[in-house]
């Protein structure tokens, strides 16, 4: 349970400032007609914290025939939900509880010269929620910073070692 410990003063963000019901203590009026202030973030959840997470992989070897091997690969993961904003510590795009896999299964000689294997990543295409409540600066349309390595891709790969 990461929080941070101490906090006070902390800019409001956008719906803090338009909703105060959320705890902000406003101090004036910004340049642009809207009122700001300051809100006290200590106790808050930090960004990019779960409050737990688990990851598992498994390997499994099985040879065929005293010269080849088909090997299997799984990876996964659970994590409990977080906000990734660390400047405004908006929650409009949340990480929400997810989990994902990836998965590899290969054939190949069992000295290690080559392998073919057929591969999958984050099979389950765990992605970001938005939440248009908490959102009062956008027109609506969600543009989430996540790399391509975020969904799900897959193919095939061959190995050739050299000796």
């Amino acid at each position: 349970d990461a929080v941070m410990k101490d906090f006070t003063g902390a800019p409001c963000n956008t719906a803090e400032r338009f909703l105060p019901e959320l705890g902000c203590e406003f101090t004036g009026t910004g340049s642009d007609g809207f009122p700001v202030g300051e809100i006290d973030r200590s106790g808050q959840h930090a960004p990019y914290t779960p409050d737990w997470g688990f990851t598992a992989e498994a390997n499994y070897v099985l040879p065929v025939m005293d010269r080849y091997e088909m090997s299997f690969n799984a990876r996964g993961y659970l994590s409990d939900g977080y906000f990734e904003s660390s400047t405004d510590f908006t929650k409009d795009v949340v990480w929400e509880r997810h989990g994902d896999i990836s998965l590899s299964v290969g054939f190949g000689d069992a000295d290690g010269v080559w392998r073919v294997a057929a591969w999958g990543r984050n099979l389950l295409e765990a992605n970001q929620v938005y939440h248009a409540e908490f959102d009062f600066s956008s027109t609506g349309s969600i543009t989430p910073n996540v790399s391509p390595s975020n969904f799900m891709t897959y193919g095939l790969k061959f190995e050739y070692n050299y000796r």
